[in-house]
């Protein structure tokens, strides 16, 4: 007999979390974690992603929480011995000489710039807003701007503000002479050009689109005309951060690392020599060192030789995915520092090969590991791999599957079963091959959970219907839970027992 329970929230881990009579406890590590932003003061470094902001005075060899850990930050930017840090619930700042926070301005904000005691704010719907006065007050400066989608923001050395319009409504470049009073758009075609970064040195500005094999264009006059240096090349891919100074141009390139440039552009050296993670989303640096952020934390190098060594410890907020246990250890997969075992308080990270550092999902059945990995920040190029000696070595699995949108795992005595954007697969535990299943259940279908008990397998898909099969997934029937408005989650731990989780 088959008995399914609707619950709103579970939590599925391995049995020996569920104890009585225990507590949690954070364990210390592994360190890292995506980080968003980096900023520079004095001897200090500041960072900010997902849990809140960190400070290291010691060059990033140990970092300290110092606010927002339940908010994830997009950037952060110093002004007046003022750090200010912007997330979707608001624009907060925080006086450096303590660590007590205040949000200066409700909102979703997705950019910022601040230069002396101004600061600009950019949302996604709503414009710009501006501050004279270092948070205190705020007005909108919209005047001249036809797309409120507001995806960057500078103030150049001259006092030249420039804002970077994108979304349905159009793309854009806006510059105000007037301290943001005003804005005149630079180029007249709504969907002619943006750029998604910028950075300005020695009066010269150098910013980058959203394009594949995206370039970096420059202008001399604080940002009235763009042009393309001579010969300019595209480093790779699309880029996504942007930081120059005397020693060149540097670029951060989605899923292909870091690059350099000491001729404008013309030519780029790839730099990612000790970079566990090469999805890299800011760049930074102070006299001798470069420092980048990525999903996988902070690291730091010599700018003359670009080899990197991470450098996170106290940052303790690792996007955990997935947690499994075998031969008395835990093994748990992170988003974008790859998978880890935990034994006698020491952290191992285990190598999947070729970049594999966005674990999707994991199941350990019979001390066999299997893993659903990718070298991109989506399960669009998603790969199925397993392991048989405690995650030492590891065989890829892939022959069967029509698309590389893998998004979970399960594991029976006879079967794994592999859930997808387009459809559900199953292998047998000692096959090859991939089988795609259609017998009563869509081939395309968005698959959001699996998970079986001997024969019957239940499947969601984000909705409050579900597939259920008693013959180890050979046939299916449709049915709908009362109650269930968007199973995303099935479970099941006990024989014929399942869980559903609902996002709602």
């Amino acid at each position: 007999m088959m008995r399914i329970s609707v619950i709103l929230f579970l939590m599925l881990t391995v049995d020996c979390l569920f104890a009585q009579n225990q507590f949690w406890e954070n364990i210390e590590g592994p360190y890292g974690g995506l980080i968003n932003s980096i900023s520079l003061f004095n001897n200090d470094i500041y960072c900010a992603g997902i849990g809140g902001v960190y400070m290291s005075n010691d060059n990033g060899e140990r970092w300290i929480s110092i606010g927002l850990k339940d908010k994830v930050i997009k950037k952060i930017r110093i002004s007046n011995n003022y750090l200010f840090a912007i997330s979707n619930s608001g624009c907060f700042r925080m006086n450096l000489s303590d660590t007590s926070w205040i949000n200066v301005k409700q909102g979703q904000w997705q950019s910022m710039y601040t230069k002396d005691s101004t600061i600009f704010i950019g949302s996604e719907y709503a414009g710009i807003f501006r501050s004279t006065d270092l948070g205190f007050t705020w007005l909108e400066v919209n005047n001249g701007i036809d797309n409120r989608d507001i995806e960057e923001i500078l103030i150049t050395s001259n006092n030249i503000v420039l804002a970077s319009a994108a979304g349905t409504s159009g793309s854009g470049v806006f510059r105000s002479t007037n301290n943001g009073d005003s804005w005149e758009r630079i180029d007249p075609y709504q969907f002619a050009w943006n750029f998604e970064g910028i950075a300005e040195y020695n009066g010269v500005l150098y910013a980058f689109d959203f394009t594949n094999s995206a370039k970096v264009y420059k202008s001399t006059d604080f940002g009235l005309t763009w042009f393309l240096p001579v010969n300019t090349s595209a480093p790779s891919d699309i880029i996504q951060t942007i930081y120059v100074d005397e020693s060149g141009i540097y670029v951060g390139v989605y899923h292909y690392g870091i690059f350099k440039s000491t001729n404008e552009g013309a030519s780029w050296t790839n730099g990612n020599s000790g970079l566990n993670n090469k999805n890299v989303l800011a760049i930074s640096a102070n006299v001798s060192n470069l420092f980048c952020a990525s999903y996988d934390g902070i690291y730091n190098s010599s700018k003359s030789n670009l080899s990197w060594l991470k450098k996170s410890e106290g940052i303790n907020n690792i996007w955990i995915s997935s947690l499994g246990a075998n031969n008395n250890q835990l093994i748990f997969g992170t988003y974008g520092s790859g998978l880890f075992t935990y034994k006698n308080n020491i952290f191992k990270r285990k190598s999947l090969g070729s970049d594999l550092m966005f674990i999707i999902d994991l199941k350990v059945f019979n001390n066999q590991i299997y893993v659903l990995s990718s070298s991109w920040s989506s399960s669009s190029y998603a790969n199925f791999q397993y392991s048989n000696d405690y995650g030492n070595s590891w065989i890829l699995a892939n022959n069967g599957f029509d698309t590389g949108g893998l998004k979970c795992i399960d594991v029976n005595n006879k079967y794994i079963y592999v859930g997808s954007w387009y459809g559900l697969f199953r292998k047998q535990i000692t096959g090859n091959y991939w089988e795609k299943l259609t017998n009563g259940i869509p081939n395309n279908v968005n698959i959001s959970s699996v998970a079986s008990s001997d024969s019957i397998v239940i499947v969601t898909n984000g909705t409050s219907e579900i597939y259920r099969s008693t013959d180890y997934g050979s046939s299916w029937q449709s049915m709908y839970v009362q109650n269930l408005f968007s199973g995303t989650r099935v479970y099941s731990k006990n024989k014929g027992e399942f869980y559903l989780g609902s996002a709602q």
